[in-house]
């Protein structure tokens, strides 16, 4: 749990420091996008959904990278 605070201390600190660019109209296109919980926290709201930081850009986590694959579509693959 230290890490998870660890963590959400430096992409606060991070969100702070840099400019996001966000896509609302991405979060619009996936079901309840503005509303993922975090998964350090799940009382907190991840709004940098396909991101791997909290508050977007960087890089891309699995789902941001299969978003982007589909044309930015959201599938629902069962594996």
């Amino acid at each position: 749990m230290a890490s998870c605070s660890v963590y959400l201390l430096l992409v606060a600190v991070h969100s702070l420091l840099s400019f996001v660019d966000s896509h609302p109209e991405f979060q619009a296109m996936i079901p309840n996008g503005q509303r993922v919980p975090s998964p350090c926290d799940v009382s907190m709201v991840w709004m940098g959904t396909g991101h791997q930081a909290q508050a977007g850009g960087g890089p891309l986590n699995r789902f941001g990278v299969d978003f982007k694959l589909h044309n930015y579509v959201c599938c629902f693959i069962i594996s």
